[in-house]
């Protein structure tokens, strides 16, 4: 028996350790979890702004706009309002992961435009659309963001907080990026510029901005 206690002693302490390893695991994860609503949690109530300033003006004119980024305690909402963009048009437009708007450096090849995938390696990559279905990790309509005969349009969106969560890992809006997109037709853009969907018109970025925490207002 003494033999046997002493063989066995070893599987033992190896059980014990792997549990403690197992628990260590879910206590991690539970916190994190934890971490994340409670940041959520603190965001509630309050609103993130960005101001829109051109991009591209050769080919997009002075494009600019505001947005404002709400978060309720279950919900978000997005309000964009744009002005002065190519009219007549229905602009493609996202929020990006990255945390400042590109400039004339951007435009690696030197082709006079800075493109989507220019764009992407500063700004972020793109994390969704602002589109008629933000439920949907699917890009849907855009006819919210149409322009009138004046270059100028309003969009709203919501979005469940849950969803967000499965978009991103960082919930903040804080330093993410919009960017609106989308160039008349009857410019002749180089071929250098990237083509995406076979149009490469609707993804040159005319205006963006970098979303900030907006500041607490007075009532009184």
């Amino acid at each position: 028996m003494r033999n046997s206690r002493h063989i066995l002693a070893p599987y033992s302490m190896l059980a014990a350790a792997l549990l403690i390893l197992a628990c260590g695991k879910d206590g991690g994860s539970q916190s994190s979890s934890s971490s994340a609503r409670q940041e959520e949690q603190e965001r509630a109530g309050k609103m993130f702004k960005s101001q829109l300033l051109p991009l591209n003006s050769l080919v997009a004119g002075s494009s600019l706009g505001l947005l404002e980024w709400n978060v309720g305690p279950s919900g978000m909402s997005f309000h964009l309002a744009m002005s002065n963009t190519p009219e007549d048009l229905e602009h493609f437009q996202a929020i990006h992961s990255g945390n400042q708007c590109p400039t004339d450096s951007a435009d690696l090849n030197a082709d006079g435009i800075i493109d989507m995938r220019e764009l992407e390696k500063v700004s972020g990559d793109l994390l969704f659309a602002l589109d008629s279905d933000l439920s949907s990790a699917e890009n849907g309509h855009f006819g919210q963001s149409r322009s009138n005969e004046y270059g100028n349009y309003v969009y709203s969106g919501q979005m469940a907080n849950s969803h967000m969560r499965s978009i991103a890992s960082d919930l903040s809006p804080v330093g993410k990026v919009v960017v609106v997109y989308g160039v008349n037709q009857n410019f002749s853009l180089p071929s250098s510029v990237y083509e995406g969907s076979g149009n490469k018109h609707r993804f040159v970025p005319i205006s963006c901005g970098v979303i900030k925490a907006a500041p607490p207002q007075n009532l009184y």
